[in-house]
Parts: C-alpha cells; structure tokens; sequence
C-alpha cells in the first residue's frame, strides 16, 4: 500500500510536471480565470498525492474540474483516453443543462437498479413462503 501511494505520488508529480507553463500561456493569453482554475487543480493534486491520498480521491478532484471548475469557466474538457483531452470553450448554459440530464439518468439507473433488486427479493420471499 505504501509502494502504491508512492508510485502514485510520482505519477502525480510527473503529470502536473508536463503541464507546466500552460497556466502561464493561457494567463499571457487573457485567460486569468482558466489559469487559475489550472493552478488550483494542479496544486490540489499535487497535496492529494503527497498526503498519500486514494486513487478514488484524485479521481473526484479530476471529475471536480471537468464537471465543476471548467462548466463555470464555459469551458469543455473531453477526455481522450491515454491520449489526454482536449479542451474548447462551450456554452455554460448548455453545459450545465446536459449535466443535470446525465445526473438525472444516473439518479433513475440507481433506481431501477433497487427497484429490480426488490422486485428479487420479493419473488425470494414468495418461494420461500410456498415452500
């Protein structure tokens, strides 16, 4: 477990490594806000790592600027598998419609999911009870 938070210290500090100077472009570029929403994510990522933080909990911090940081910036990240993202400027408004959407879906997935569960156990119960 050591050896892993170790490892995904470095893998950490390498990432934020190879994004270096891009805050500093986008700031020279009129992008204030972005650079320091790219600050903030970096850092926190960076004190994740070091405090030897799950997986899980960088994950959220990744999910948190693609779902929350960058929509208010009007700013769309998309991943692009191992190969990064890509990040363009979107509507804000339209950004977070689509979010409440997917929200909606997950909330009715999670649903029907117990909904079925019960049903199961329901059926259990009525074997058990003819038997």
């Amino acid at each position: 477990r050591e050896k892993d938070a170790s490892k995904r210290q470095q893998l950490v500090k390498e990432a934020v490594a190879k994004v270096a100077g891009s805050s500093a472009k986008a700031r020279s570029a009129g992008l204030k806000d972005l650079a320091d929403a790219m600050d903030s994510f970096e850092k926190d990522l960076v004190g994740l790592a070091e405090s030897n933080s799950s997986m899980g909990q960088l994950l959220e911090r990744c999910d948190r600027v693609r779902d929350v940081d960058m929509v208010q910036l009007g700013v769309r990240l998309e991943d692009r598998g191992t190969g990064g993202y890509i990040w363009m400027f979107d509507d804000r408004e339209a950004m977070e419609v689509e979010q409440k959407e997917a929200e909606e879906k997950a909330k009715a997935a999670v649903r029907q999911k117990v909904q079925n569960k019960l049903n199961q156990k329901v059926k259990e119960l009525e074997l058990a009870e003819k038997a």
